[in-house]
């Protein structure tokens, strides 16, 4: 069985609560407006008093993660049937100045939302990791990385030691419509629009994409799965392609004429490289991502092109 768009067990959630925090990034406004096209009244965490519009069904609430005290209140006053723990502070860079706001903002959140789950009992609750997680053994590349796989070993411990029905999920590439326009896929896109080269580091690395909306379907269907998986969920594609060859399909796709020059372009140190299992992920919650990267790409681009054309930040 594939769950895709409207079989992605989010109706599970119809007409009961649930919580996302994270809610106002770009993978949680996309799981926000799913949520609440299958009926579930959402309560959505931001550290501002309210991060997007205001819907039927969707209360914002104005939150700090690392607040223990205000986690518990919260979780404990809206009941969720499910948590979807979204929010993270990613950043990649390998700076030691990160390690302490990461940590704050990844490690002690997470503690608090698993603790104040755990204290109500909720039906499901998903962690989002990485694909920036490092396998075990291996060291983490990054503050985010340690940051990351710390709080997965978190939740391990209150899934099997406290028995709170906790899913841990591996995000690998994210794109698609309305992601913010410094990240890889939105900036080549504006570059092209402009007539530019557009500028990359690290063009032979191999990643991992998927699309947006198959990202939320994966996370939903990995919250609505039977069993809990004892093993990271990878919710990926299973496919590798190059930052190069993107670039490449990017500017077929765009009709532009630019020439791509690469040869400025060095590798990032310490880069992760690593490709979703998805057979595993089918064997464990009956799912595969659906979009295949051109295919995705396209739509991406034409939610550019309209953004543009209505005048709305891309």
């Amino acid at each position: 069985m594939t769950a895709m768009a409207r079989d992605d067990g989010a109706e599970r959630w119809s007409g009961r609560p649930v919580l996302v925090t994270g809610a106002s990034g770009f993978l949680g406004t996309h799981l926000v407006d799913r949520l609440l096209a299958a009926g579930a009244k959402v309560h959505a965490t931001s550290r501002k008093s309210r991060a997007g519009p205001a819907r039927e069904r969707l209360d914002w609430h104005r939150l700090d993660l690392s607040d223990r005290a205000a986690v518990s209140r919260l979780i404990a006053d809206v009941r969720p049937g499910a948590i979807f723990h979204l929010s993270s502070l990613a950043d990649g860079r390998r700076t030691p100045d990160l390690v302490f706001p990461i940590f704050e903002a990844e490690v002690i959140s997470s503690l608090n939302v698993l603790s104040g789950a755990r204290e109500i009992g909720v039906e499901r609750l998903l962690v989002a990791g990485s694909l920036e997680t490092p396998e075990p053994g291996r060291p983490p590349s990054s503050p985010y990385a340690a940051a990351k796989a710390c709080s997965g070993l978190y939740a391990d411990l209150f899934r099997s030691a406290y028995g709170l029905p906790v899913v841990n999920v591996r995000i690998f590439m994210c794109y698609g419509p309305g992601q913010p326009r410094w990240k890889l896929v939105p900036s080549v896109i504006s570059a092209l629009a402009a007539g530019r080269a557009p500028e990359v580091a690290s063009p032979d690395r191999e990643v991992d994409w998927i699309y947006v909306e198959d990202a939320v379907a994966g996370i939903l269907a990995a919250a609505a799965a039977t069993h809990v998986p004892a093993a990271a969920v990878d919710i990926g594609t299973g496919r590798l392609t190059t930052i190069r060859a993107l670039v490449g399909e990017l500017r077929d796709l765009m009709g532009s004429g630019v020439e791509l020059d690469f040869s400025r372009a060095s590798p990032r140190a310490r880069e992760e490289v690593r490709c979703a299992d998805a057979t595993r992920t089918a064997a464990d919650i009956g799912w595969r991502a659906a979009t295949g990267l051109r295919e995705g790409l396209m739509r991406t681009v034409a939610a550019w092109r309209e953004a543009t054309v209505r005048g709305m930040e891309p």
